[in-house]
């Protein structure tokens, strides 16, 4: 089986695994209030959720039907390698083509999927609260970050592919042997992939300062009992901060970034204008949870695992 065969049935496989569970979470959807939640929501709440979460899978399911199109399109009419050809020769160079094509294609197919979800739906229940500039101007920040990012990421894999080809050839080994188990490829790939990976989540407390606001939380009582909570369980955190994430939506979130020096948690400022002490030591609690159960970090281990399964795909 060539390459281009196998990349287009693993394009189709996704597809249909990803289509599945969209149509599984729709059909959700028609399910009545379950017994143990009547006395939390009322049916009237309930039934506005299910409407709500019925036109996000539908337009879950429509993204992935446009990215199937756009890549067997792609796929089929050799575009990458028609573009690439426009470039210089080097193998930089094609792959910065390559790059490039597909950015443009995923930031079309994104900014009109985008632009539904938080301009019409988050608009229509009463969530967004950007306006059209400010999402013009998200979409550009994306696809700047996406660049660098996918720029970066291909001429580190590339170093390291030619450093050990350096290597061999100084150790004396037959090139040819080893490269057609692949064995050392994948390995060398799937490690490059996850050092990239750990460097973006280390650096995820920088990057998003890019068109956010961040503050330390207060001092007074809420920033008292959740210092407690970190004291008592022997967690250590660089800094409680809160997002101005009440510029784009009215919902209210927290999550846990970064690692080592840079660890700390993020309030949404719609946290703290809605919400309780109470119920917002609770949904730091949980966000806190992650950290001292190691959540993050199995993550990663899952992630390594599929970086090599991916790399394998690539090599053998």
């Amino acid at each position: 089986m060539s390459l281009k065969i196998t990349v287009l049935v693993i394009t189709v496989v996704k597809f249909l695994y990803n289509l599945i569970l969209d149509i599984a979470k729709f059909r959700s959807a028609e399910n009545p209030t379950p017994e143990n939640l009547k006395d939390v929501y009322d049916n009237e709440t309930y039934e506005k959720w299910k409407k709500y979460m019925s036109e996000h899978c539908r337009l879950d399911i429509v993204t992935s039907v446009l990215y199937l199109a756009a890549n067997l399109i792609l796929l089929c009419f050799n575009a990458y390698s028609a573009f690439a050809s426009l470039f210089p020769n080097g193998d930089f160079m094609q792959i910065l083509a390559v790059i490039l094509l597909d950015t443009v294609v995923g930031t079309v197919i994104d900014a009109a999927t985008g632009y539904v979800d938080r301009m019409v739906i988050e608009q229509k229940y009463g969530f967004n609260r950007s306006t059209v500039k400010t999402f013009v101007f998200d979409q550009i920040r994306g696809i700047l970050i996406a660049l660098v990012l996918n720029i970066g990421l291909s001429y580190l894999i590339m170093s390291a592919h030619g450093i050990t080809f350096d290597c061999l050839k100084l150790m004396n080994v037959g090139t040819d042997e080893v490269l057609k188990s692949g064995i050392i490829m994948t390995l060398l790939m799937s490690l490059c992939l996850m050092a990239f990976v750990l460097l973006i989540n280390f650096l995820y407390p920088i990057l998003s300062r890019i068109g956010n606001k961040f503050t330390p939380l207060e001092d007074g009582e809420l920033k008292e009992r959740l210092t407690s909570m970190l004291t008592k369980h022997g967690y250590r955190i660089k800094a409680i901060e809160v997002m101005d994430a009440s510029r784009r939506t009215t919902k209210v979130n927290a999550y846990f970034a970064g690692f080592g020096k840079l660890k700390r948690i993020v309030l949404y400022d719609n946290l703290l204008n809605t919400m309780s002490n109470d119920e917002i030591c609770a949904i730091f609690a949980h966000e806190m949870g992650h950290g001292i159960n190691k959540d993050v970090l199995r993550g990663y281990f899952e992630n390594y695992i599929n970086m090599v399964l991916i790399s394998a795909i690539a090599f053998f």
